[in-house]
């Protein structure tokens, strides 16, 4: 059952406004698209994957022999994916709520390598994740109430919203980032704002409130 739940996680390619790229990889097959042919696609399903031996889009010839030659990789299967993100490596990141893990998958160089935490702390329900301008990973944990940063070569950085062990959020959860003002969007669920907060974690302002209904 977990294994089918990976098998769920959809790669979907965002194609640019008024540009459609390639052809898709379902040969013969009309392909699957938003807005529908014959109008431009503005997203495509390119494929699906669940390791990093699984590629989301068609191998080359000389990708796949050197695969033969180095093997498949060391990766673990993903149980439940939930946050996905891309880096300026082209990586993909994808939470996994299950393993309480990040996968960090690297198809081009056909790398792979896990976040769990920091050296103290292991993830309690990871749950979001985005990356900014320089490469650093973020993952919101919605049971710890904090978020943890990372380098881009996965080395445990620092917390954001960590006070003296315990987290200042509430239930931490969507992420985002905004790369022209370098701020990070934060929605709590249980403090039912989204936080805008600087790359050192201070709040610039908040948005929302709990409803009356």
């Amino acid at each position: 059952q977990h294994q089918a739940r990976g098998r769920i996680c959809r790669l979907l390619i965002v194609a640019a406004w008024g540009a459609a790229r390639g052809t898709s990889p379902l040969r013969g097959q009309r392909p699957l698209q938003w807005p529908p042919a014959p109008e431009l696609a503005r997203i495509r399903y390119e494929g699906s994957f669940q390791r990093l031996d699984d590629s989301p889009v068609s191998r080359s010839f000389w990708r796949r022999v050197l695969r033969a030659v180095i093997g498949p990789g060391d990766s673990y299967n993903m149980v439940r994916p939930f946050g996905i993100s891309t880096d300026p490596q082209g990586r993909i990141i994808v939470v996994d709520t299950e393993q309480r893990l990040v996968h960090v998958l690297d198809y081009s160089r056909h790398r792979y390598l896990h976040l769990a935490g920091s050296p103290h702390e292991r993830f309690g329900s990871p749950i979001g994740t985005v990356v900014d301008h320089e490469g650093n990973v973020y993952v919101s944990d919605s049971l710890l109430g904090k978020i943890f940063v990372f380098h881009a070569n996965g080395k445990f950085w620092h917390y954001l919203g960590d006070l003296e062990g315990e987290g200042r959020f509430r239930r931490p959860t969507g992420l985002a980032f905004d790369p022209d003002r370098h701020l990070l969007y934060l929605t709590d669920t249980l403090y039912h704002k989204v936080f805008v907060l600087d790359v050192d974690g201070r709040a610039v302002r908040s948005v929302g409130k709990r409803g009356s209904d």
